[in-house]
């Protein structure tokens, strides 16, 4: 239908339940991974009905799902996901996700300090309760234990961590299964994989003004990187007394293309970061290398 904005009741495709967790989340993520590997999902873990009476929870198969892949070798791909829990209660009783909440506060905070701020402890605006009331013994064991981004409501509603269940590293630097390492604990936070997706991005749009700058012996590339990176320094992203102090480029000797090699040491609580920016074929991309 050319013309209507909504379908009318009896055409639109009804269900009778809910697509299995398991079975769409591994195809969103594996899109994500392959096409966007520079945005970060905000999920609202699923409800289930306890047993024992009649209240919702989290549910448990979920997590248990979850937890036995995190630590497998497609876990990385998990990065791409900040898991929230627990859910918004308005006036009427109805239950609603906190994704918009996050999604508004994260936007608002990299806009104004940038991706690399983290938005835990923030005072969130809403008129709506936290459902269901989690125990301080909950929010530790889903933080901690489950890298789940709780929301906490005490004088007012904010998140009290920006968790990942995965830390926010390349693929080559993933360990199967060290959960407890320190590099897993350091890595796994929100405004890690903000900050490196937002490198990305800026790196391709800067790949795009140097389309036509194929020549190996042009300082070119270098002076653009150079002067990109000084305004993170200036905007408090890096570390040290002086850009130098933060930043490294040295141009790489490739065959049929350019390769700079790019290592910075963000203000975030890690070493650094190692980033490629490569032009093959006449285009330039950037890659991120491990860390």
């Amino acid at each position: 239908d050319d013309h209507r904005e909504r379908r009318n009741a009896e055409e639109m495709m009804a269900g009778d339940s809910p697509m299995a967790f398991e079975n769409f989340f591994p195809k969103l993520v594996e899109a994500i991974a392959q096409y966007r590997p520079d945005i970060q999902l905000l999920f609202s873990l699923p409800l289930t009905k306890a047993q024992e009476h009649n209240y919702l929870e989290l549910d448990s198969a979920t997590m248990d799902w979850l937890q036995a892949r995190r630590i497998e070798s497609k876990g990385q791909r998990l990065r791409h996901v900040q898991f929230l829990f627990p859910y918004q209660q308005d006036s009427e009783f109805s239950l609603h996700s906190s994704v918009g909440l996050i999604a508004g506060i994260q936007s608002w905070s990299s806009h104004q300090y940038g991706p690399w701020r983290s938005t835990a402890g923030v005072h969130l605006k809403t008129s709506s309760v936290l459902f269901p009331r989690l125990t301080q013994q909950q929010v530790m064991q889903y933080r901690d234990e489950f890298g789940v981004g709780v929301l906490t409501q005490n004088r007012y509603v904010s998140l009290d961590d920006e968790q990942l269940m995965v830390p926010a590293l390349h693929p080559g630097d993933f360990a199967q299964g060290n959960t407890q390492s320190k590099v897993w604990k350091d890595f796994s936070s929100g405004e890690n994989a903000r900050f490196m997706g937002y490198l990305i991005r800026q790196l391709k749009s800067l790949g795009d003004s140097l389309i036509f700058n194929i020549d190996p012996r042009s300082k070119v590339p270098l002076i653009v990187l150079e002067k990109f990176f000084g305004q993170l320094f200036d905007q408090g992203a890096l570390r040290g007394n002086s850009l130098s102090d933060a930043l490294v480029l040295q141009q790489s000797p490739m065959e049929n293309g350019i390769a700079i090699d790019i290592q910075l040491a963000p203000a975030l609580p890690i070493n650094f970061i190692s980033l490629t920016f490569i032009n093959r074929d006449g285009f330039w991309q950037p890659e991120l290398g491990h860390v």
